[in-house]
């Protein structure tokens, strides 16, 4: 009878630790599928500000096109105006209100 009782005892803590180790491994995939939709959510955001920053990319470039005509119209404006040329060819010369 004592052997009976103390495999009874072994299988009773044997399932003891079986049942905290399914305890101990569902913490643990918690811990994981938590961390997957955090890195997923990460993903998104890092994709939406490389958009972001492509988009700004884009209108910086169309900026700098714009700027370096002006130059140009500056220059032209200089050489068609009845006033003398100016110094600096970026200032402009508004009229005078009366």
């Amino acid at each position: 009878m004592a052997i009976a009782k103390d495999t009874h005892e072994q299988q009773r803590q044997t399932l003891q630790e079986k049942l905290e180790l399914i305890y101990e491994k569902r913490l643990e995939f918690d811990t994981l599928s938590h961390t997957k939709t955090m890195s997923d959510t990460f993903v998104l955001c890092f994709e939406s500000i490389y958009s972001s920053l492509q988009q700004l990319s884009y209108g910086t470039a169309s900026l700098s096109q714009t700027l370096e005509n002006w130059d140009h119209v500056f220059r032209i404006m200089s050489m068609i105006s009845p006033h003398p040329p100016f110094s600096n060819p970026t200032l402009v010369r508004l009229p005078k209100k009366e």
